[in-house]
């Protein structure tokens, strides 16, 4: 009996070793691609609906495609929805691409009183393993090749002749009011809140227009009445007097043409602007302004004690808006963030120029860097990212270039460049150089979070989205140098929008007065493909503008005779 029970207690335990390797292994290896189910969910809201009023159709599947990560991965793909109408009749909605989380949604408009069907189905799919993301793990690949079930599900909407009632908005405000406005006050308060984030450059300054074609913002409402709230000092001014005399130049000078002393950017009710000592030349810090009080809330003008960055000796740094000179400020960024876990806004400041964080370390080469992913950064711009809040340092990226500047429809801060070695038009996008930093250096699979890594020192290339060709002649003609863009308002005019980049190329040594011709190209914004290219020819010795492009359209105008 001992002897028998000894062995009952060893296979015991040796059964608990299985179970406890079993539930700690790392899957085994599959012998061969399988199927799996997959559930699907519908849903519609309101309901019941009335005639005419929008309802919201949801679907989606239990399990998210295994390799979707934010932008990286498979999705899912022909969503459908097929309605049948009270009288019989039928529509169908889609195909649908559903997002990383294994879902997506439409809108449908009810026109008759009854029940509607819902039928949302999921044909089936084999798991392609499409745009991976760098750090895809073992586990998730496993999948790739596996066939994941048709599925399907039904809803019914019930269909009134008087609309739902929904919550009523709060009225916009008849008088004085200021920020933050509550975010459920969402609806029609946005058309007030809007942003001004200096993503143009405006004359002699590195920031201040609205956006890379105009100085307009098209998105919010401004006063209908001029009013002051609040003043303070730029710059002195007045007139001179004394030994001066009275002559048409005695006087400060306030106007600044060519030493702009103020060039904003407004966010959540907050201005920002680099304070200059004497001239542009000598920028010694920034001031964070309550727009409607005029209170100062924070200044750069203070040592801050931050991580040591990655090759630096010390952690404790000099102010890290300063080098010598400050960086100056580029633009600011409203980056609406959406992931499976975590949606909402974040607003940054972004300058160009070297911090003391940057200076300090010691294993950022002189030269271009090279990174993993073998694409090279073609100049020595650096930006730098702080936090709107409070002004602090965040991370630098570094060996950039200069660049035409936009923002997509999430906030990321989009940059398109021409290389004139390569001959070639660029996309650059900041959230994805800060990300593929992360993964490449951290290892970090999980980006439905967003960790911007403090004190990072980042290879501008890693933000490299796509590279393409530009033309090199025309009608078998070389170009006299390169496409470019070029100072909107000049004979080189050149800007994005409406899905076009539009680029000029003129005569080497040509300033603002046209030899001849001008040739202009178009390129998509999303892909880099050219649209179109044409040489036009000028009345040699004029002024030729070129107008930023606006919904789809750009204008010409000879100044020396005014026409268009």
């Amino acid at each position: 009996m001992k002897i028998r029970k000894n062995k009952i207690t060893a296979i015991t335990i040796v059964i608990f070793f299985i179970l406890s390797m079993a539930s700690h292994a790392t899957p085994l290896a599959k012998a061969g691609n399988i199927s799996l189910p997959t559930i699907a969910y519908l849903n519609l809201a309101p309901n019941p609906a009335g005639v005419g009023q929008t309802v919201t159709v949801g679907m989606w599947l239990a399990q998210p495609p295994p390799t979707a990560n934010v932008q990286y991965g498979d999705r899912w793909q022909n969503f459908k929805v097929a309605v049948t109408k009270p009288d019989g009749t039928t529509e169908t909605l889609g195909p649908f691409t559903s997002d990383d989380t294994g879902g997506t949604y439409t809108t449908y408009t009810p026109s008759q009183v009854g029940n509607y069907s819902f039928f949302f189905t999921f044909p089936g799919q084999i798991l392609a393993g499409n745009n991976l993301s760098p750090a895809a793990t073992a586990f998730t690949k496993a999948f790739i090749g596996d066939y994941f079930e048709p599925s399907n599900i039904s809803a019914t909407l019930t269909v009134q002749q008087e609309p739902i009632p929904s919550l009523p908005n709060n009225p916009l405000p008849t008088s004085y009011w200021q920020t933050p406005v509550n975010s459920e006050n969402v609806y029609p308060w946005s058309i007030l809140t809007g942003n001004w984030l200096g993503l143009g450059q405006i004359f002699s300054a590195n920031t201040g227009n609205y956006n890379c074609k105009s100085n307009y913002n098209p998105y919010t409402t401004s006063p209908t009445t001029a009013h002051i709230m609040w003043t303070r000092p730029a710059a002195p001014g007045c007139v001179l007097g004394g030994e001066f005399g009275a002559t048409g130049t005695s006087n400060y000078y306030e106007t600044s043409q060519y030493e702009p002393k103020f060039a904003p950017i407004i966010m959540n009710g907050i201005m920002y602007y680099t304070q200059y000592q004497g001239t542009i030349a000598n920028p010694t810090g920034w001031v964070a302004v309550d727009l409607y009080t005029g209170k100062t809330l924070w200044t750069t003008d203070y040592p801050l004690t931050l991580p040591s960055p990655i090759g630096s000796t010390s952690t404790l740094q000099p102010n890290v808006a300063s080098a010598g000179p400050c960086t100056v400020l580029r633009c600011g960024q409203t980056l609406y963030y959406v992931s499976p876990n975590q949606f909402g806004a974040l607003t940054y400041l972004w300058s160009t120029g070297t911090p003391a964080i940057v200076a300090a370390a010691t294993n950022i080469a002189p030269t271009v860097m090279v990174d993993q992913f073998t694409h090279a950064a073609t100049a020595s711009t650096t930006y730098n990212m702080f936090d709107a809040s409070t002004g602090n340092y965040i991370l630098s990226i570094v060996n950039g270039t200069a660049m035409t500047l936009t923002e997509d429809d999430q906030g990321n801060l989009i940059g398109y460049y021409i290389n004139s070695t390569t001959e070639t038009l660029n996309e650059w996008n900041s959230t994805l150089c800060v990300q593929n930093y992360d993964l490449a250096t951290n290892f970090n699979t999980n980006i439905w979070e967003w960790r911007p890594p403090q004190g990072a020192i980042i290879p501008f290339s890693y933000g490299l989205e796509w590279t393409m060709p530009i033309a090199t002649n025309i009608t078998g003609v070389p170009l006299p140098q390169s496409l470019s863009f070029g100072a909107t308002g000049s004979d080189i005019g050149g800007s994005v929008n409406s899905g076009v980049v539009l680029l000029t190329c003129i005569t080497p040594g040509e300033n603002f007065f046209t030899t001849g011709f001008q040739i202009e190209a178009a390129y998509s914004s999303s892909t880099g493909q050219q649209l179109w290219a044409i040489n036009r020819t000028e009345a040699p010795g004029t002024r030729v503008d070129i107008t930023s492009p606006s919904s789809g359209i750009y204008v010409e105008i000879n100044q020396d005779n005014y026409q268009a």
